[in-house]
């Protein structure tokens, strides 16, 4: 996979929410969701439609159910794990993206440090 990469997952929980890739390594990855805007939710990084074509609304991203993947994980989620691939993440909406996991208080502190380096 690599950094932009969108998809759906296939799982039962899952709904139609996009996962994309944030960050990539030669061995890790890292995934993001988007959700629907709320006032409730973390405001590090609001991306509109006009930034992501998939998007319908103002989405925020779901800095805390972003996942470390790595090694064999990384096969494991493109062979089992995704339902659909979308259109790709454009770079300087990623660009923004990692902005706001740097400044978010949810994004976990081993995801925050691959994002500082």
């Amino acid at each position: 996979m690599k950094l932009g990469d969108a998809f759906l997952l296939n799982t039962v929980t899952s709904d139609d929410h996009v996962w994309f890739v944030a960050y990539q390594s030669d061995s890790a990855i890292v995934i993001f969701n988007f959700t629907s805007w709320s006032i409730n939710k973390d405001h590090s990084c609001v991306v509109k439609p006009q930034e992501y074509s998939e998007l319908k609304h103002a989405s925020t991203v779901e800095y805390r159910h972003g996942e470390l993947v790595e090694g064999d994980s990384i096969k494991i989620l493109e062979e089992y794990g995704i339902r659909k691939f979308v259109a790709p993440v454009p770079a300087p909406t990623l660009v923004k993206i990692a902005e706001g996991a740097i400044r978010s208080d949810f994004t976990a502190q081993k995801i925050k440090r691959l994002f500082s380096t």
